[in-house]
Protein backbone atom coordinates (compact mmCIF):
# COMPACT_ATOMS: atom_id res chain seq x y z
CA UNK A 1 0.00 0.00 0.00
CA UNK A 2 1.34 3.20 -1.08
CA UNK A 3 1.57 6.15 1.48
CA UNK A 4 -0.48 9.37 0.59
CA UNK A 5 1.54 12.16 0.25
CA UNK A 6 -0.03 15.71 1.57
CA UNK A 7 2.42 17.82 0.26
CA UNK A 8 2.25 16.54 -3.19
CA UNK A 9 -1.45 16.47 -2.89
CA UNK A 10 -1.77 20.21 -1.81
CA UNK A 11 0.36 21.56 -4.47
CA UNK A 12 -1.55 19.45 -7.27
CA UNK A 13 -4.90 21.30 -5.96
CA UNK A 14 -3.07 24.44 -5.15
CA UNK A 15 -3.54 24.82 -1.26
CA UNK A 16 -0.51 24.69 0.12
CA UNK A 17 0.16 27.26 2.46
CA UNK A 18 3.44 29.41 2.58
CA UNK A 19 4.46 31.18 5.50
CA UNK A 20 4.60 34.98 4.23
CA UNK A 21 7.51 36.88 5.87
CA UNK A 22 5.63 39.85 7.12
CA UNK A 23 7.63 43.58 7.52
CA UNK A 24 7.56 43.50 11.08
CA UNK A 25 9.63 40.41 11.84
CA UNK A 26 12.62 40.69 13.68
CA UNK A 27 15.63 39.87 11.02
CA UNK A 28 13.98 42.43 9.11
CA UNK A 29 14.57 45.35 10.97
CA UNK A 30 16.54 48.02 10.13
CA UNK A 31 17.26 52.11 9.86
CA UNK A 32 16.09 51.97 6.59
CA UNK A 33 12.40 49.57 7.68
CA UNK A 34 12.06 52.76 10.35
CA UNK A 35 12.28 55.62 7.73
CA UNK A 36 10.25 53.50 5.04
CA UNK A 37 7.30 53.51 7.63
CA UNK A 38 7.62 57.00 8.93
CA UNK A 39 8.90 55.52 12.84
CA UNK A 40 10.99 58.69 13.61
CA UNK A 41 14.16 57.54 16.13
CA UNK A 42 13.78 59.26 20.17
CA UNK A 43 14.48 62.49 19.83
CA UNK A 44 18.48 63.45 22.30
CA UNK A 45 15.99 64.76 24.98
CA UNK A 46 13.74 61.33 25.17
CA UNK A 47 16.72 59.39 24.78
CA UNK A 48 18.63 61.02 27.98
CA UNK A 49 15.58 60.24 30.10
CA UNK A 50 15.38 56.72 28.67
CA UNK A 51 18.82 56.28 28.91
CA UNK A 52 20.58 58.45 32.01
CA UNK A 53 21.44 57.36 35.39
CA UNK A 54 20.05 53.79 34.17
CA UNK A 55 20.44 50.04 33.53
CA UNK A 56 19.40 48.89 30.22
CA UNK A 57 18.39 44.82 29.79
CA UNK A 58 18.44 44.52 25.62
CA UNK A 59 17.93 41.57 24.40
CA UNK A 60 20.08 40.45 21.11
CA UNK A 61 17.23 39.34 18.46
CA UNK A 62 19.52 36.37 16.49
CA UNK A 63 20.35 34.87 19.68
CA UNK A 64 17.85 35.99 22.35
CA UNK A 65 20.85 36.64 24.66
CA UNK A 66 20.08 39.42 27.07
CA UNK A 67 22.77 41.61 28.44
CA UNK A 68 22.50 44.68 30.37
CA UNK A 69 24.70 48.44 30.08
CA UNK A 70 24.32 51.05 32.14
CA UNK A 71 24.83 54.88 31.41
CA UNK A 72 25.74 56.17 33.87
CA UNK A 73 27.39 59.62 35.48
CA UNK A 74 29.88 61.49 33.93
CA UNK A 75 28.85 60.38 30.39
CA UNK A 76 30.34 56.90 31.12
CA UNK A 77 28.66 53.44 29.99
CA UNK A 78 29.51 50.02 31.97
CA UNK A 79 28.82 46.56 30.27
CA UNK A 80 28.28 43.06 31.10
CA UNK A 81 31.87 42.75 31.34
CA UNK A 82 32.49 45.69 33.18
CA UNK A 83 34.45 47.39 30.85
CA UNK A 84 34.00 50.92 31.06
CA UNK A 85 33.57 53.49 27.88
CA UNK A 86 32.60 57.07 27.35
CA UNK A 87 28.98 57.72 25.46
CA UNK A 88 27.44 60.89 24.42
CA UNK A 89 23.96 61.53 23.29
CA UNK A 90 23.61 63.88 20.34
CA UNK A 91 21.30 64.80 17.42
CA UNK A 92 18.90 61.50 18.15
CA UNK A 93 21.56 58.87 18.75
CA UNK A 94 23.93 57.74 21.23
CA UNK A 95 27.62 57.47 20.75
CA UNK A 96 29.98 55.21 22.11
CA UNK A 97 32.28 52.62 22.33
CA UNK A 98 31.94 48.84 21.58
CA UNK A 99 34.91 46.64 21.83
CA UNK A 100 37.27 49.43 20.55
CA UNK A 101 35.13 50.73 17.85
CA UNK A 102 32.90 54.04 17.81
CA UNK A 103 29.54 53.03 17.04
CA UNK A 104 26.07 54.87 16.80
CA UNK A 105 22.81 53.83 18.41
CA UNK A 106 19.16 54.67 17.14
CA UNK A 107 16.49 53.74 19.19
CA UNK A 108 13.44 53.43 17.49
CA UNK A 109 9.79 52.41 19.21
CA UNK A 110 7.73 50.22 17.09
CA UNK A 111 4.36 48.31 18.51
CA UNK A 112 5.04 49.38 22.13
CA UNK A 113 8.86 47.75 22.06
CA UNK A 114 11.92 49.89 21.62
CA UNK A 115 14.74 48.32 18.94
CA UNK A 116 18.47 49.22 19.05
CA UNK A 117 19.78 50.02 15.65
CA UNK A 118 23.56 50.29 15.13
CA UNK A 119 25.13 52.78 12.73
CA UNK A 120 28.71 53.62 11.91
CA UNK A 121 29.55 56.74 13.33
CA UNK A 122 31.33 59.54 10.84
CA UNK A 123 33.12 58.11 7.78
CA UNK A 124 33.96 54.64 9.79
CA UNK A 125 33.26 51.32 8.28
CA UNK A 126 34.18 49.07 11.38
CA UNK A 127 30.58 47.94 11.42
CA UNK A 128 30.63 46.54 8.24
CA UNK A 129 27.58 44.78 7.10
CA UNK A 130 26.07 45.21 10.83
CA UNK A 131 25.60 49.20 9.80
CA UNK A 132 21.87 50.11 9.56
CA UNK A 133 20.36 46.63 11.35
CA UNK A 134 18.61 46.99 14.48
CA UNK A 135 20.06 43.90 16.17
CA UNK A 136 18.23 44.46 20.25
CA UNK A 137 15.34 45.09 21.44
CA UNK A 138 15.14 47.19 24.93
CA UNK A 139 13.83 44.16 27.36
CA UNK A 140 13.88 45.84 30.51
CA UNK A 141 15.06 49.30 32.23
CA UNK A 142 16.18 50.17 35.87
CA UNK A 143 17.00 53.17 37.46
CA UNK A 144 20.42 53.71 38.68
CA UNK A 145 23.08 51.37 38.27
CA UNK A 146 22.32 47.53 38.69
CA UNK A 147 25.94 46.26 37.33
CA UNK A 148 28.01 43.99 39.24
CA UNK A 149 31.04 45.88 38.54
CA UNK A 150 34.22 43.51 38.59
Amino acid sequence: MKKFNFVAAALAFGTLLMPVRSAAQKDSLTTAFFEKNGVAPRTSAKLRTSVFDRTISIKELNRGTIERVYYGYGAQRIDANGTKTKYHIRDGHIEEEYGGVPRMLIIYDWHGRAYICVDNVGDLDEIGDAAGTCPYEVVATAQGNHMREK
